[in-house]
Formats: structure tokens, sequence, C-alpha cells
């Protein structure tokens, strides 16, 4: 018996991509809400970029945004076992590994200890408390704080995450999403967003349950399929400079994180503190 099949349109700089969900792990009972009002962080709510859901800031010269980089091509050479770890470039990881070396490296990468990047994470950190009078704290809901190394090869249309929003699973409801880019076309390809969204109404969102498959891979994450009143789910990719940082609320519609590059992988790290 063949599996119905709902479908949605995604759409990155002008190019359509097609995804695909199964009918029966779609949610049927939409919730008439707000979540980023209901279950967010008041102090998210207060800051001056709310209402656009995002933020680029300026955190790292480029002299210290190739210092990091250099720091974490030695950590991702270790992983990879390469011994000439003075020659390995992030930009080139799409190299030295193929799709089933790429998804036992993912395992390791996207389950890290932050103390790994505990400089670039500090200074972050620091970077924001400062810039809007907010502080963090640990996530009482998760066993340990995780950091996490995204690595999206070149064309790698089975290296992306489903749209999706963070928030809707509760342990990231209160924290705050933080991308810093370290490898790849900074003007092209960095991580896609629907700017607002985050103050869309469940209502008019077509949502899978977690832990489902898109386009025949597993996420954890819920998918969102469609917009009401839209044909499709147009995203937005943010110019950044090497050094800036993407900071935006965990309820705001992002992933699908195409990588448009033909010869640079994009690298970027992710922490997701708790705001207290």
């Amino acid at each position: 018996m063949l599996k119905k099949i709902a479908s949605g349109i995604v759409n990155l700089r002008g190019q359509d991509f097609k995804i695909n969900v199964l009918k029966k792990d779609l949610i049927k009972k939409k919730k008439n809400l707000i979540l980023a009002e209901v279950h967010g962080s008041d102090k998210l709510k207060k800051l001056n970029w709310f209402l656009k859901g995002y933020v680029i800031i300026d955190v790292f010269s480029r002299t210290e945004h190739l210092k990091n980089k250099k720091k974490i091509n030695r950590y991702l050479a270790n992983i990879l076992k390469i011994k000439k770890k003075k020659v390995f470039d992030i930009i080139n990881y799409h190299h030295f590994i193929n799709d089933k070396n790429h998804l036992e490296i993912v395992k390791q990468t996207r389950n890290l200890e932050p103390q790994i990047f505990d400089s670039i994470k500090k200074k972050i950190f620091s970077k924001i408390s400062n810039e809007y009078k907010i502080s963090f704290e640990k996530n009482k809901n998760l066993e340990k704080e995780i950091a996490i190394l995204r690595l999206n090869r070149p064309g790698g249309i089975k290296d992306l995450n489903p749209p999706h929003r963070d928030g809707y699973l509760n342990y990231w409801a209160k924290s705050l999403n933080i991308w810093y880019m370290i490898s790849g076309s900074f003007n092209s390809c960095s991580l896609p967003i629907v700017p607002k969204s985050h103050l869309y109404n469940e209502k008019y969102l077509t949502v899978t349950k977690p832990g489902c498959f898109m386009n025949g891979i597993k996420y954890n994450v819920p998918t969102i399929l469609k917009i009401t009143g839209k044909k499709k789910i147009f995203f937005k990719v943010p110019k950044l400079k090497p050094g800036q940082v993407l900071v935006f609320s965990p309820f705001l519609i992002h992933g699908f994180g195409y990588n448009f590059s033909k010869k640079k992988t994009r690298s970027a790290l992710e922490f997701r503190p708790v705001v207290s």
C-alpha cells in the first residue's frame, strides 16, 4: 500500500525546492496561539530586534575570526584523523569524506562540549550580554550543555535541516539561537530565515510531529511544510561578514540551509543558551 504524501515548496534565492512528508505525520489539531509570546523568554520580548526576530552583530575582528577558524580546523582535523593538520582547511572538508563518513562525523559534531570552543563562546556571550543587558543560565531541561558544529557540503541536499522552529522542542523554548559562520560563501550561503515568522500564529502553519521524515530523512525537529496564504515558504539568506554572528528567536522559522557554493563547505558554530 502506497503511503500518502503531503508536499510543500521552499524558495531560496529565487530557486524552488520541493519538500515531502507523510500525511499521517501531520499535526491535525492546530493551536490558536503565538508560541513566542506564550512560551518564549520575557527578556527577549523587550529587545529592540524582537519584532524582526533576529539581529546580526559584530563580534570578532577579521584577525580574530581567522584565529577561530584555525582552532576549528585543528579540532575537525583530529576527528578526521588527518596527520598534516596545518594543510587542512574546513572549507575543503567535502574533499575528505563521502556520504557515509559524513554521517559518522555529524554524529560527533552535533553534540559537542561547549568548553572545546570556550574562548569563542565567552566572547560571543559577553558581547550579547553587554549589548542587550541579558544573562544566560544552565538549561535545566538538558543533561548537559551542547555546542554544534554544522557542516554543509556544496549542494549537499542531505546536509540540511527542514524548515523548523527550535522552540517546538520544549527544552529550547526559553533559549536564544546563536549562529556563528566559520567558512563558506558569506554573501550567499548563510543560514536561511523567515523574518518575523516567530510571531506567526500556529493555526496558520502546517507542521509534522517531532521525529518524522522529510524527503526520506528523519529529523528530531518538526517540519514546517506550509504557511496558510503563501504558495511557498520564502526564506531570506542574510549576508554576513567574517566575524559576525546571527542571533535569533528560537521560534523564528529557519533551516533548509542549502549550500549554493560549488567549491566551499559551509561551517558554523551553534549555541543555544537559556536566557535568565
